[in-house]
């Protein structure tokens, strides 16, 4: 849940801004960059996080936040 927070916070926007999201939360959580992928994939495979233009951007979507936490992030 805290990488999907910090997601949220951002919101949306490029490749170059996920990934530099993903490598903060390496840093703070002490996870591999392996990891907050494989969590990356699962919150796209569960409609969190959305691809756009081709996956050239991406964006946050808070209608399945509910869905899939039960809980306002």
């Amino acid at each position: 849940m805290e990488l999907a927070g910090m997601l949220k916070e951002v919101g949306k926007g490029s490749l170059k801004k996920l990934n530099q999201t993903l490598a903060k939360f390496c840093l703070q959580e002490g996870r591999s960059i392996r990891k907050a992928r494989d969590y990356l994939n699962l919150m796209v495979e569960s409609g969190l996080i959305t691809y756009s233009k081709g996956k050239r951007t991406w964006s946050y979507n808070p209608d399945a936040e509910w869905e899939l936490f039960q809980i306002n992030i």
